[in-house]
């Protein structure tokens, strides 16, 4: 696993996370809205950093998930040092289903991202002129 590339893109998502957790509810938007932003989000960023994790290996499903299941670590990590004590003011904000929801949908997401990857480097390019 390259560790310092996975940590620094880890934190760059908590960190993009972070940022739309408390910009988007100073818009005014109905929680419904503000959760599935913060899903369709999530599941971007996980495809864009799990592609860029596996970028000069030949990803693999398995790459891509540990990378997905490395950034939810640090972002626990960050959520228990910065969020909780500061933000969220109790640890019961661990117990919300759809906090669950999103790690499974970011480990998924990340994945498949090493998947599609590996495929995209396995793929043929025609040699025009021969």
């Amino acid at each position: 696993m390259k560790w310092k590339l996975a940590a620094v893109l880890a934190i760059v998502f908590w960190l993009l996370m972070f940022a739309r957790t408390v910009f988007l509810p100073l818009a005014g938007l109905d929680i419904i809205v503000q959760i599935v932003v913060h899903g369709v989000m999530a599941a971007v960023l996980a495809f864009a950093f799990g592609y860029i994790y596996c970028f000069k290996d030949k990803g693999t499903f398995k790459s891509g998930f540990l990378f997905g299941a490395f950034a939810i670590i640090i972002g626990l990590i960050l959520d228990t040092l910065l969020t909780v004590p500061f933000f969220v003011k109790g640890y019961d904000y661990y117990l919300n289903p759809v906090l669950w929801i999103g790690f499974a949908v970011i480990l998924v997401v990340a994945g498949l991202s090493g998947k599609y990857r590996g495929k995209k480097s396995e793929r043929k390019f025609p040699v025009y002129g021969k």
